[in-house]
């Protein structure tokens, strides 16, 4: 049954005369207000984290990084170190082809072996870089104390700073270009290693690195070590703390808590590689509001709700992979909080005032659906299937006359009846699965087969609040449809088939058991006749007991071919045939079973043209040598004594044809059945028993090939023995060759 029970045109919306410019207004300037001081702050740096954290991550570095590690600490326990470790180190990176040396450590307090420190400072022939400080005095807010390295230490070395501007959360986005301390300006890190130009405002951070991939090795590791190799050729190697137990760690987006030295590391690259992020100009921003805006401003009730909800889907999308775009490929940091928030508080409005309007349209409908409950229960009472309306409860609304016939509550009022005291429970059946066949016996102890099916109706003033009843209105419609006559013919045609198939398997197992004793007796008769034919007792009284023995051997050989043919037959037909395929040549073949068939007792001695290639092919010889051998006999028995045969090779497969009569009708797909011959001519003048047709069928389908069969353009009849390409294992380069080096091989038999 049809779930729409009417069909309802709802009226033309009338024209808005909303102010709709000036709430564009309201809204964008209320956002836009909000977003400057920082209300969406939270969730536009949330947003920006998840692009970096999708964001291809980039393991390209120039840079190394020595690790003070806990491994490092725990090998000498005497932190802070003295100062020769580093003099060391230096001396080692320099031999290893470093570009430049970052100390991310305070060497503000001396200590033992500064001097040498210092020397290998001097000394150095890469830029040293040391670290300046800035730090609030504990106790004192807004008093900035100033840490710099010792001045023996900062005398030959470079001076930059690695602070952070930290926001509310506690966490680094930004990197800015230097820091103003009391005797001048001093470049941060990334600036003084990229010798870039660095506008004032500070930069937004690009996250998105594999930390995984920067060329790590421990501090003690690298002290030890008597060569890098070419690991840190042309690099710029950070000397600084990792070890959680000296505390230098920052929050970031998408990496979590990194050590300072790797945050370092990162701004240092996003200059080099030009990944640092500027923020989006305000006139981008107001624009992408106010597509915002119009685009949830679309009219719902024109477009409907889920074309509506696809567009505010494909907007979302939108805004989403455009500040992805914008930070990830255009290095613009655009924040889409507020677009989300515009989408959002102006979509809930419109699909709020349409689904109101909805609910009072549907309430209107009521009116349209009355119009039409006459006819729907004309039809529903005249249905020629039986029809039963069951309510969630599970209980019978109604039912038609059929229905209550097929369940037999004819003469009872069926309203209220619980499914389960029918003779089938109709909740069994799932709403939407395909029909279920159910057996039943009807008040006549009589069966009865009924295909039974479940449509589920939810009412169309369902949760309206125009409708007084506010629960979830549903119905299962079940049809009933009587199968009982049919199920009558299909069992009988199943018994007729079962006997036929009984019959076939008692006629194949007469056949293999009669051919079985036949072979017996005529294998000796065979045998005798060739010890006559052939004289092999010695020379005979009269020369006619040779030639009348060469005709007992014909005759009985035919005789044992056809019983072979009879014996082959019924193991197509129980599927007991197993092949034994091998290599060889469709020439050798043609030519073997041209021999067999000129031996047989049937041949006419027709003209016979061969044209076949030496193709090898990989099927069983035997099998398909007799396949051919049928065909021969045919063409032969059919074209006669004066008639032609030719033998070729198209299309893949070994054409037979003869100028004989052909077959009377086009359609020869009878011819390959067992023990039918062809009408007209070929059944009344030509001996056969209709078996070598039959078997050529099964052989080819043995084999995936095919037999084609057909009356040929120039008069005759023609068949086409086709094995399955596959088998064939000759490539077109050598069948190229055979055929331009015989383009006609032809003989004649």
């Amino acid at each position: 049954m049809d779930q729409n029970l009417s069909v309802w045109t709802p009226p033309k919306p009338q024209a808005s005369h909303n102010p709709r410019w000036i709430l564009m207004l309201i809204v964008i300037s209320t956002v836009g207000v909000f977003q400057h001081f920082g209300g969406l702050d939270q969730f536009d740096n949330k947003i920006s984290a998840t692009y970096y954290a999708a964001a291809p991550k980039k393991q390209d570095y120039n840079s190394a990084l020595v690790a003070i590690d806990t491994a490092s600490l725990l090998a000498d326990p005497s932190w802070p170190w003295n100062r020769d470790r580093y003099a060391q180190l230096i001396e080692k990176l320099q031999g290893s082809g470093a570009s430049a040396i970052v100390f991310d450590i305070d060497f503000s307090a001396t200590r033992p072996g500064d001097a040498l420190f210092a020397d290998a400072i001097k000394e150095s022939q890469i830029p040293v870089y040391l670290v300046r400080f800035q730090s609030e005095y504990e106790g004192l807010p807004g008093v900035i104390a100033e840490i710099a390295p010792s001045e023996i230490l900062s005398e030959h070395a470079k001076m930059i700073t690695t602070l952070f501007p930290l926001e509310n959360d506690g966490g680094v986005r930004l990197m800015q270009p230097g820091t103003m301390f009391s005797d001048g300006w001093v470049p941060h890190l990334s600036v003084a290693l990229s010798a870039k130009d660095f506008p004032e405002s500070a930069r937004a951070i690009d996250f998105a690195f594999d930390l995984s991939a920067l060329p790590t090795i421990s501090f003690t590791e690298a002290l030890n070590a008597e060569s890098f190799g070419d690991g840190l050729n042309g690099k710029v190697v950070f000397i600084g703390a990792t070890a959680n137990e000296l505390g230098d760690e920052f929050t970031t987006p998408h990496l979590g808590r990194i050590s300072g030295i790797e945050l370092n590391i990162i701004s240092y690259e996003n200059l080099r590689q030009n990944t640092d992020k500027l923020p989006a100009p305000y006139l981008l921003y107001f624009s992408i509001l106010l597509l915002s805006y119009l685009g949830a401003t679309v009219p719902a009730r024109g477009l409907g709700l889920l074309t509506y909800g696809l567009i505010q889907a494909a907007l979302f999308i939108i805004l989403v992979m455009l500040g992805y775009f914008m930070q990830q490929h255009l290095n613009i940091i655009l924040p889409t909080a507020g677009s989300h928030l515009v989408q959002l508080f102006c979509s809930a409005t419109v699909i709020a005032k349409a689904a109101d309007s909805y609910a009072a349209e549907v309430f209107r409908a009521r009116m349209h659906v009355a119009k039409h409950a006459r006819t729907l229960e004309a039809l529903f009472s005249s249905n020629h299937d039986g029809l039963v309306v069951v309510n969630h409860l599970g209980r019978i609304e109604t039912a038609n006359k059929r229905a209550l016939q097929l369940l037999s509550l004819e003469g009872k009022n069926p309203t209220g009846t619980p499914t389960s005291d029918l003779l089938f429970d109709l909740k069994e059946i799932t709403p939407g699965e395909e029909p279920k066949l159910v057996e039943l016996q009807d008040a006549h102890q009589n069966d009865l087969y009924i295909t039974i099916s479940c449509v589920e109706v939810v009412l169309p003033t369902e949760n309206s609040r125009y409708e007084k009843r506010k629960g979830l209105r549903k119905l299962c419609v079940y049809t009933l449809h009587d199968m009982t006559a049919q199920k009558i013919v299909e069992g009988r045609e199943r018994e007729a088939r079962i006997a036929h198939e009984k019959a076939s398997e008692a006629k194949s197992t007469l056949i293999g058991t009669m051919s079985h004793e036949l072979r017996t007796p005529l294998n000796a008769v065979c045998g005798f006749a060739d010890l006559i034919a052939d004289s092999a007792l010695g020379e005979h009284a009269s020369p006619e007991y040779a030639e009348f023995g060469d005709h007992i051997r014909k005759s009985g050989k035919h005789l044992l071919n056809i019983v072979n043919d009879m014996l082959l037959a019924a193991r197509f037909q129980s599927g007991t045939v197993e092949t034994s395929p091998k290599e060889f040549l469709l020439s050798d073949l043609v030519e073997a079973a041209l021999d067999n068939s000129k031996k047989s007792q049937n041949w006419t001695d027709p003209e016979v043209i061969v044209n076949v290639p030496a193709e090898q092919v990989h099927a069983d010889y035997e099998l398909c040598k007799k396949a051919l051998e049928h065909l021969i006999d045919n063409a032969s028995k059919f074209s006669g004594k004066n008639g032609k045969i030719i033998i070729s090779y198209q299309n893949g497969g070994i054409s037979v044809r003869d100028n004989g009569p052909g077959y009377k009708d086009d359609d020869t797909t009878t011819l390959t059945e067992l023990f039918v011959q062809g009408d007209g001519k070929r059944s009344r003048s030509y001996e056969g028993c209709g078996l070598g047709l039959f078997l050529v069928q099964n052989i080819a389908a043995l084999h995936n090939g095919s037999l084609e069969l057909f009356n040929a353009a120039e008069g005759g009849f023609e068949a086409v023995f086709a094995l399955d390409k596959a088998n064939s294992q000759s490539d077109e380069n050598s069948a190229t060759e055979t055929k331009n080096n015989n383009q006609e091989e032809k003989w004649v038999a």
